[in-house]
């Protein structure tokens, strides 16, 4: 952890702390009640916007200001597969020209091992997808080549994720 990591992560504590702090005191002056939702709530999003402002004015590098607009966009409930545009991939769907319903949506690099994520699973280089029996050959950034031993033939599942 950096110098500006642990810095902001102590600005963090004591947001935090004073929080706690006066949502106490608040409840002692008034006695303890059921806190209103929806003012908590709206509360919360005054922090976070006052927050996000305040780092967002802070001097930072390219990387830094690329995090920090990737952290504030809103993702989708599983990021490996596009805003639910879910389909079910079954062994009559893959083939060499459309690709069937697989999604190619990305890859891990683990040590010099690449793992590709198809259908939001990952496979590795050998690896056979079990809904079409397909086997992966190559991975790349842009593309993942599959051989398809029911047609005897190998085939590109290009790569249809959403970079910003």
């Amino acid at each position: 952890m950096n110098s500006r990591e642990k810095k902001l992560l102590a600005v963090l504590v004591v947001v935090a702390v004073l929080a706690a702090a006066d949502r106490l005191w608040e409840f002692s002056q008034k006695g303890i009640s059921a806190p209103d939702a929806d003012k908590v709530m709206a509360d919360a999003r005054t922090a976070a916007t006052n927050t996000a402002a305040a780092v967002s004015a802070l001097p930072l590098k390219t990387g830094e200001q690329y995090a920090l607009f990737g952290a504030q966009r809103t993702a989708v409930q599983n990021p490996f597969i596009p805003a639910l545009n879910i389909a079910v991939p079954d062994a009559a769907a893959s083939g060499a020209a459309s690709g069937g319903a697989l999604q190619y949506t990305g890859y891990i690099a683990v040590g010099s091992r690449l793992l590709a994520i198809i259908g939001g699973m990952e496979y590795a280089v050998g690896d056979a997808i079990p809904s079409t029996g397909d086997v992966v050959r190559a991975i790349s950034g842009t593309a993942v080549r599959l051989f398809s031993p029911s047609k005897n033939a190998e085939w590109e599942l290009t790569y249809s994720g959403d970079d910003f």
